[in-house]
């Protein structure tokens, strides 16, 4: 005889790791219970959206108060790009925060790239805490079309 499971959705998962969680926090006093995990995890990648066309790959990532001497983009592969960075936690003068939900501290996602992208034709721009990087793709990697010639 077979025992069936009935499949649990993503949310009812993510609920019990957040309960498996703030058990193991209690048990080692841990600091951060107060954050979700799915929290901290969003919190550990900046966001990002990926577009291409025949000739370009562009990707835009969200990093608001990041300086630029903050930041390193680094091609790992025609295929893969790396994002790392560290945002300045800055205390204000004279105060203390009651809320906290802005990143910070380092950060590092690696970004898989639908396509096969030229090194020579890469441009970066960080313009209002939106960082776009606009990558050209390999000759191999742009759809070619082909001519179908009839029998005769």
């Amino acid at each position: 005889m077979s025992l069936l499971i009935p499949w649990q959705s993503a949310d009812a998962l993510w609920d019990e790791m957040n309960q498996f969680r703030q058990q193991l926090g209690l048990a080692f006093a841990g600091a951060g219970d107060e954050i979700p995990l799915r929290r901290r995890v969003a919190l550990s990648y900046p966001a990002v959206r990926m577009g291409e066309n025949e000739e370009f790959i562009t990707l835009e990532a969200e990093l608001p108060g990041l300086k630029l001497e903050d930041l390193e983009i680094t091609l790992s592969s025609p295929e893969q790009l790396s994002l790392k960075g560290t945002h300045q936690l800055v205390e204000p003068e004279h105060a203390t925060w009651t809320c906290h939900e802005r990143p910070f501290g380092s950060f590092e996602r690696l970004i898989d790239l639908p396509g096969s992208v030229n090194s020579e034709q890469i441009e970066a721009h960080l313009d209002a805490g939106v960082l776009t990087i606009r990558m050209g793709k390999n000759d191999e990697a742009k759809p070619v079309k082909i001519k179908v010639k009839a029998d005769q």
